[in-house]
């Protein structure tokens, strides 16, 4: 084994347990999408009621269900979206200045949007 075999491991391990502590914490939320959906159909401003009055406009009169269900999918395909646009961006920065600082750069970004939830 060369000198640099633990090492190598301790890293991977520390980035698999931080892909595994996140997927949790994603996981987490889906127990209570129904509920943060029926807080926000309620509220008259905001993101849900213009995407609501969207729908409306395109589908007509819809069910809350599907209202919801519409609005969960959207959000899911920004949150792909905005990680398939920011992916070539830091790769780059990676390429300059190394793959541990990105990644704790990602892990505090994490941790703040978690503490923020």
């Amino acid at each position: 084994m060369t000198a640099e075999g633990p090492r190598r491991g301790a890293t991977v391990g520390v980035v698999f347990l931080a892909l595994f502590l996140d997927c949790l914490v994603f996981g987490m939320l889906f127990p209570l999408t129904e509920r943060i959906f029926a807080h926000y159909q309620q509220a008259d401003e905001g993101l849900y009621a213009l995407a609501r009055q969207a729908i409306a406009a395109v589908a007509g009169p819809t069910d809350p269900r599907q209202e919801a269900a519409l609005f969960g999918g959207v959000l899911i395909g920004l949150y792909a979206l905005t990680q398939f646009v920011s992916a070539p961006f830091w790769g780059r920065i990676s390429d300059r200045i190394g793959r541990r600082p990105v990644i704790l750069i990602s892990l505090a970004g994490t941790v703040a949007a978690n503490l923020l939830w």
